[in-house]
């Protein structure tokens, strides 16, 4: 075909022709792509195989991966739960620990609580026995009064450090009685000769070391305070040179008994009965108190002649002549002197320091009519007596407690007994007097004077004119434990009606009264009794205190059966068995139960799981907390239970036996109360987790 023939056919495009060296390279092109081709088939196939393990191999990592990510969070919830478990048993190990330490620091203090030290002694003073010696010494310094033998000593010896040079301070020496009372006396004795500045060191409130003293004096016979112990301890330690340059102790003239004294001091009063009035004449209407020395073989006879001179100077006095009255003597508890005792017979009777008598008068003509008498009395009486008149000046009270005027009491009250207990605000302040305008009238004892034991000027009331039915106490909220029980030491409190006033610990009159007052003085009573006097937590049982008589006990069942009658109000906290059997006798709660209540949360929980199942605690765990209840017998799945009740038996009967019957004599007359009902109200008490 020709050019023209190929142009007319395809009109408009023109064919590219060729050329052999494009040609060429074209070819070589397409051998190079073709050549790549093979080359890149022959790689795919080298490196399939590679591949293949590469993906394997991360397969295998995966997989590891995944299983250390199950190990990790396994491990970590293993931990947690291992770390919780070992913070559970640091605790447990930690109040085992703080439990071991206190019973060793009251092991500690027990082991030295019968050890008294002395001090300034000279070396050697001893010799080879110097148990035998000191206790011979004690007798020696302290009198027959105390130590009637020589006080048994376990053990006495030399502090240990190395012996002094000569003119060096001594060592001191400490001795160890063998029983405690002995000890306690000693520290009593030592008390009341300490400096109000050494005691100051032990004691920084001053209210504190004053109730000290008190107590100390109330335990102490007045006269061995007055034989002076430093002076005869120094002059047990009194040395002389002998010929031999020996040293060893001076004489002591200490042992000579004064002669038998002919005559005795007494204080006599004035009580003037008038117009049914009966009541004390103060020294500016010719009474008060005087002190005179009298021969103690003087009787009846020679105390009134005694009186009349005193009170009646040359047969006149401000109520009237002599002849006017009914003359008659009392002792110092109102009570008619009998003409065949004489004054040292009564001083061997009651061993007061001092005795009081009274003078008692009362005139010969009595007026019947009662609107008579009445005003009669309103002339009698000038405007400047200001009588106070206190009903029951029972003697078991007045040297205990202090008995004032009180602004906005009605003192002419016959129904009315006003009893109000000590406060001290300073060094100056004795007494808890309102009316200062007298400074004569002073009601009971001063506690810093050995010598005056009675009151004043007490206005008396004769037992035939007594109507009690109430009384008053006048508490102090920071010592009101102890004077709630002083109070209720009387035995006919159970029968009156009881107000209260409360001082808190400002100074200040609480404004509240009535019943919600007297309910809360008895709810703070038993709230400071559970932490003095019980042990237990959710339930409490009273523990022997060497400091708390049959008679204090007998005072605080007093204040359980008054609470109950005046408000309702029992102290639940106290372990129901041990209420019961004082109540009623016997028993009927579970004492098992009840026992396991005694217990902290923390063994409550492991008597409760040994109960349940007796190989979920460990044994040894089991065994150590019984032997704090002084188990004797082996545990085991068979015997826990047996075990569990003698010991809630000993914990809540047997020896709480005493202070059941000291309560129970004096609450079995006086309360009704059946078993179902304090059972019903024993079920208010909360659960305790400590």
């Amino acid at each position: 075909m020709t050019e023209e023939q190929t142009s007319g056919a395809r009109p408009g495009k023109r064919r590219h022709m060729l050329n052999p060296e494009e040609c060429g390279r074209i070819a070589e092109e397409q051998g190079r792509l073709v050549a790549l081709a093979e080359h890149k088939v022959a790689l795919l196939a080298d490196l399939s195989p590679s591949i293949d393990r590469i993906h394997k191999k991360l397969d295998g990592f995966q997989q590891s991966l995944d299983n250390h990510d199950t190990r990790l969070v396994s491990l970590e919830d293993n931990v947690s739960e291992r770390l919780d478990k070992m913070e559970n048993q640091l605790a447990v190990l930690r109040a085992d620990n703080d439990k071991l330490r206190a019973k060793v620091t009251d092991l500690e203090g027990r082991n030295r609580r019968n050890n008294v030290g002395l001090m300034e002694l000279p070396e050697d003073i001893e010799g080879p026995q110097p148990s035998k010696f000191f206790a011979r010494f004690l007798q020696e310094v302290f009198g027959p009064d105390m130590f009637p033998s020589p006080p048994e000593l376990d053990h006495a010896h030399r502090s240990l450090a190395a012996k002094p040079r000569p003119g060096a301070k001594p060592r001191a020496v400490l001795l160890c009685f063998h029983r405690f009372h002995n000890k306690e006396q000693i520290d009593r004795e030592v008390i009341l000769l300490m400096e109000d500045v050494d005691l100051e060191a032990h004691l920084p409130s001053y209210g504190d070391r004053i109730a000290l003293r008190n107590f100390c004096k109330s335990l102490t016979q007045s006269s061995k305070r007055k034989q002076g112990l430093f002076e005869k301890l120094r002059e047990k330690l009194k040395v002389r040179q002998s010929q031999n340059g020996e040293e060893e102790p001076g004489p002591s003239n200490y042992k000579k008994k004064k002669s038998k004294q002919p005559k005795r001091k007494i204080e006599i009063g004035w009580i003037h009965t008038e117009s049914k009035i009966t009541k004390q004449v103060r020294a500016k209407q010719g009474g008060g108190t005087r002190k005179i020395t009298i021969s103690t073989q003087a009787g009846f006879d020679d105390i009134l002649h005694e009186g009349k001179a005193l009170f009646f100077p040359q047969g006149k006095s401000n109520k009237g002549k002599v002849d006017e009255f009914d003359f008659d003597v009392w002792d110092f508890k109102q009570n008619s002197l009998p003409r065949d005792m004489s004054v040292e017979d009564i001083y061997n009777i009651v061993k007061m320091p001092i005795l009081r008598f009274y003078l008692a008068t009362q005139p010969k003509t009595l007026i019947v009519d009662d609107d008579t008498e009445e005003t009669e009395g309103n002339k009698q009486q000038p405007d400047n007596e200001d009588p106070v008149y206190i009903d029951n000046p029972s003697p078991d009270i007045l040297p205990q407690f202090y008995v004032s005027e009180e602004e906005g009491f009605d003192h002419h009250s016959q129904e009315t007994e006003f009893v109000v207990l000590p406060l001290s605000t300073s060094e100056d302040e004795r007494f808890s007097v309102v009316n200062e305008s007298d400074p004569e009238i002073t009601f009971g004892p001063d506690p810093l004077n050995n010598e005056d034991s009675l009151s004043d000027t007490l206005i008396y009331q004769p037992e035939a004119s007594q109507n009690i039915s109430e009384i008053i106490l006048v508490l102090h909220e920071a010592n009101s434990f102890n004077e709630m029980i002083g109070a209720f030491s009387d035995h006919d409190i159970l029968s009156k009606i009881i107000k209260v006033t409360r001082i808190s610990s400002d100074k200040s009159l609480e404004k509240g009264s009535g019943s919600g007052l007297l309910r809360d003085v008895y709810t703070s009573f038993w709230g400071e009794f559970y932490e003095r006097c019980t042990l237990g937590t959710t339930y409490k049982v009273p523990f022997l205190r060497h400091d708390f008589t049959e008679d204090t006990w007998k005072a605080i069942g007093r204040i359980f059966v008054k609470g109950f009658q005046d408000c309702g109000y029992l102290p639940l906290k106290l372990a129901p068995p041990f209420l019961e059997e004082m109540l009623f006798g016997k028993t009927y709660s579970d004492l098992q139960t009840r026992f396991v209540r005694l217990f902290s949360s923390q063994e409550q929980d492991i008597i409760n799981m040994v109960i349940e199942k007796f190989d979920s605690v460990d044994t040894d765990e089991v065994i150590d907390l019984l032997a704090n209840y002084e188990c004797r017998k082996n545990v085991s799945p068979e015997t826990l239970p047996e075990i569990l009740l003698e010991l809630a038996h000993k914990e809540l009967i047997q020896k709480t036996m005493f202070v059941i019957d000291c309560w129970r004599e004096v609450s079995q007359p006086h309360m009704q109360l059946d078993p179902e009902a304090l059972a019903k109200m024993s079920l208010k008490v909360p659960e305790r987790r400590s």
